[in-house]
């Protein structure tokens, strides 16, 4: 019995080793579990503060990307001003490709200038350099503001602000232009030649708008004779485009919109432009006297050429010319057609030409030296287009004038028309010598 005690006893012994056996590898197992369970805590709070990291670090990257308001801004106006660029490109092409064909086209000169007789370019000199110096000087006005729209473009598209073409110097926005050294009032100076580039713009869209126009209407004596096409649909076709090009570069352009109103736009016609802050004593100078005075006597000889237009419309009208009458029209109502055709031609250029002029006469007057614009390279080629169509128009009526076909009394009128042509053509040029002459020199110095 004693035995089956201690038995019982070591059995019972046994028993609570075996349970506090498995108390301590549960309670270890329960420990390992939690400590695994610490680690795998951090790891995971590790992670995520390493995306936080990651995240924040994109955030930040993402806003230094970021574009600015100002910067959206250049960018919508930068492609606004790349496509009104390429429409002035396309004018550009259109007008020159009328230059030529009035210069090369035998047809078109046989419909225009002559009835039957010979239409070679010597009996029609004068007449086709005429016509051709028109469209020359509007090809030639809207290359320059082709090249003025596209080059602001790229400068408003570049990081620094500036354009890298190789024909910057000739954009209105160029900043290199400016001769007075002053740094006070640069602002005041900067918003000021913004403001003059822009209404430069407007004026020579303007007037190339109504340049335009004119030539659409030289199309009227298709009305009164089929014999008197002008220059065909194409012409038509030219000169609408490009109307509608120049109108809409007026729209856009929103520094100038306050001095659109027909009363300021007419009343701009015939002075000079008074902004720049300058005083009244100051004198503007004698090559913006020149140029007032040609555009004020070019004016002048607009408005007697529409009297002539209206008085021509008006008898071809009284005969009974037009859409109703036989294809085979008179030969009296057939010239009388072609010289309303060339009048209304010849007035649309006048027009131009005073549009230029005046131009000019703004640039190198008060405004324009104010703030660097007198001898601006702009102006330079401007000036040096018009004084080389002044000189091939009046060469050509001086050649003209003492051929063996003219009379006496028509020949002392072309010489003395045809002298003031070459000498303005003259002026003209020597303003344009003397500005690059004067930008050479500076950029020496």
């Amino acid at each position: 019995d004693d035995d089956d005690d201690d038995d019982d006893g070591d059995s019972s012994d046994d028993s609570d080793g075996d349970e506090s056996y498995e108390y301590d590898r549960t309670s270890s197992s329960d420990d390992e579990t939690d400590t695994d369970g610490d680690d795998e805590a951090e790891a995971n709070l590790s992670s995520d503060v390493e995306e936080d990291d990651i995240a924040t670090d994109d955030e930040n990257e993402e806003e230094i990307n970021r574009p600015t308001e100002e910067q959206i801004e250049n960018a919508r106006n930068s492609s606004a001003l790349t496509s009104q660029s390429r429409n002035f490109g396309i004018a550009t092409a259109l007008w020159a490709s009328l230059f030529f064909d009035a210069i090369l086209n035998t047809a078109k000169r046989s419909d225009l200038f002559t009835s039957g007789a010979s239409s070679s370019l010597s009996t029609t000199s004068v007449p086709t350099a005429l016509l051709a110096s028109g469209f020359g000087l509007a090809s030639a006005a809207s290359f320059l503001l082709w090249r003025d729209m596209e080059i602001e473009a790229d400068a408003m598209g570049a990081e620094d602000g500036r354009s890298d073409k190789g024909d910057r110097h000739l954009s209105l926005s160029s900043s290199a232009n400016v001769d007075d050294d002053d740094d006070e009032g640069d602002y005041r100076r900067e918003e000021a030649s913004k403001m003059f580039a822009s209404r430069t713009r407007t004026r020579l869209c303007l007037h190339l708008s109504l340049f335009g126009a004119l030539s659409l209407g030289a199309n009227a004596g298709r009305y009164f004779a089929a014999e008197a096409p002008f220059l065909g649909m194409t012409g038509v076709i030219i000169n609408a485009h490009n109307v509608l090009a120049c109108a809409a570069a007026v729209w856009k352009e929103e520094r100038a919109k306050d001095g659109l109103g027909p009363t300021k736009w007419l009343i701009g016609l015939f002075r000079g432009d008074e902004e720049g802050g300058m005083e009244k004593k100051e004198k503007s100078g004698m090559s913006s006297l020149i140029f007032r005075v040609v555009a004020l006597g070019v004016w002048a000889r607009c408005i007697q050429l529409s009297k002539g237009v209206l008085i021509l419309g008006t008898d071809l009208l009284a005969t009974g010319a037009g859409a109703g009458v036989a294809t085979e029209s008179s030969i009296a109502v057939v010239d009388d057609a072609r010289r309303l055709c060339l009048q209304i031609a010849s007035l649309a250029r006048l027009t131009l030409v005073a549009g230029v002029s005046r131009t000019l006469c703004v640039s190198t007057g008060k405004a324009g030296r104010r703030i660097g614009f007198g001898r601006h390279p702009f102006f330079n080629v401007l000036s040096a287009v018009l004084g080389v169509g002044c000189l091939s128009v009046g060469g050509t009526v001086l050649f003209d004038a003492f051929g063996p076909l003219t009379s006496a009394s028509n020949a002392s009128m072309a010489v003395g028309g045809g002298i003031l042509v070459v000498l303005f053509g003259l002026f003209a040029g020597y303003n344009s010598v003397s500005g690059y002459l004067a930008n050479a020199k500076r950029s020496v110095q």
